[in-house]
């Protein structure tokens, strides 16, 4: 299935910079029901990561305090997080034939040979747009992702 979608997606997107930074995720959803699980395989040009609450400083000017430093793989890590979907976020199971609670995951099916991470700053839960000064350590050689790839 993901071959079939990727070659669709290749065969409507064909281009250099397609081919350059284009990868694809894995999203699968499980029904806490009935245990039935939908995946989807979906192109992406960028990879939007979450900054984990522990390590989150709200400050408009500056960085956040060392010890609130995380990794790159921290983010990667928040990223690919089982989530449960409840309440208002049910999944509709295709079996049941009815709203359901389900967990859901997202790995990376295919990594593009020159990956894009766009680091999610911005706090959402309060009224104005406070942006967070934590600082994300990465290497700039030798990015093991391995760990976050769909087996």
């Amino acid at each position: 299935q993901a071959q079939r979608m990727w070659d669709n997606f290749l065969a409507r997107n064909d281009s250099f910079v397609s081919r350059l930074f284009c990868g694809q995720l894995h999203s699968c959803v499980r029904c806490s029901a009935c245990g039935r699980e939908s995946n989807c395989y979906d192109p992406f040009m960028d990879l939007s990561l979450p900054i984990p609450k522990r390590f989150q400083a709200s400050k408009t000017l500056g960085f956040g305090d060392k010890e609130k430093d995380c990794d790159l793989t921290d983010c990667f890590d928040q990223f690919v997080e089982e989530e449960r979907l409840q309440g208002r976020d049910e999944y509709y199971c295709a079996r049941c034939k009815k709203h359901q609670e389900a967990s859901k995951r997202m790995t990376v099916f295919r990594f593009p040979p020159v990956l894009v991470v766009h680091l999610k700053r911005f706090d959402k839960r309060s009224y104005s747009r406070t942006k967070m000064g934590t600082r994300v350590r990465f290497p700039l050689d030798n990015l093991d992702l391995r760990s976050y790839a769909a087996r």
